[in-house]
Formats: structure tokens, C-alpha cells, sequence
């Protein structure tokens, strides 16, 4: 009964988050968490916002209103040289929209969606910022055709 009414609303949500939105209010809400203090990372990160924001699907939201959370944590592998490496982790989670049930987990926690993990040099955070954002996309494209399954 819980799965059933799980797809149910999952359904619902996904049937307003159109691929090709262009109202403010079609667009996919996401708020991106970036943990790091090294300048490669808190770039890319930037330019994931900025993208986000460009986005004919997507826009950035504060977190206790998003639909999709992405989680950046970067590191630098190079500590003291010139340019040198970040190693970046993303994880896309999706909010739960079952109706909160203390003893059942499947009502409250995030739904995973898909994590990653590169390593980039300071020419790369720009692709970095677009491939994040065409993984968000099939993360998403993904998780609708499952839900397609169950209707």
C-alpha cells in the first residue's frame, strides 16, 4: 500500500516537471550544498549555481523548499602548488513526497539518485559545472521511467 502510494504522488509530482518548462513554475527546484575550501571546488560550484539558475528546467531554491538537493564536497590534491587538483564528490538526492510515517523510513528519507566522483584541474570546472548538470537531467530522466513502470 505504501509503494503504490509512493508512485501515486511520485507520479503527480513528475507529471508537473515537465522536460521542456518554461513557466518559473515548471522548473525543477534544486538547491546545491558545496562543502570545500579549495578554489577549483568553489568554482565549479559556482558555475553549477549559475547553470542551474540559466536553466530552462531547473532553478536554485533554498533547501527546505527543493525537489532536488545536490551535495558537493571537494578537496584539493595539490595543497601548496599553483592550479594543481580538486577531487570532487556530487550526490543527487531527490525529496521524499510520501506522507511522513515515523515507522516507516521510505516516507522520510531523500530518495538517492546518483553520486560521482572526479578529478579536475582549474580548465576543467567549467565542463565539470555541464556534466554535473546533464547527470542531474538523466538522474531525473531516469527515476521518471521507473515511475512510468509502475502507473
Amino acid at each position: 500500500m505504501l509503494w503504490r502510494n509512493f508512485f501515486m504522488v511520485s507520479v503527480l509530482m513528475l507529471t508537473s516537471m515537465g522536460s521542456n518548462a518554461t513557466e518559473d513554475s515548471n522548473r525543477v527546484s534544486v538547491f546545491v550544498n558545496y562543502a570545500g575550501s579549495d578554489a577549483i571546488g568553489q568554482h565549479a560550484a559556482m558555475l553549477l549555481q549559475e547553470l542551474i539558475e540559466d536553466s530552462a528546467d531547473y532553478k536554485i531554491a533554498p533547501s527546505h523548499e527543493a525537489t532536488m538537493k545536490i551535495a558537493l564536497s571537494s578537496l584539493n590534491l595539490d595543497p601548496g602548488k599553483a592550479g594543481g587538483r580538486s577531487a570532487i564528490s556530487t550526490v543527487i538526492t531527490m525529496r521524499n513526497y510520501l506522507n511522513y510515517e515515523p515507522a516507516e523510513p521510505q516516507t522520510w528519507y531523500p530518495i538517492f539518485l546518483s553520486s560521482n566522483l572526479v578529478v579536475i584541474d582549474s580548465s576543467m570546472a567549467d565542463q565539470f559545472a555541464h556534466d554535473t548538470l546533464s547527470k542531474i537531467s538523466a538522474a531525473l530522466e531516469h527515476y521518471r521511467e521507473d515511475v512510468r513502470k509502475y502507473q
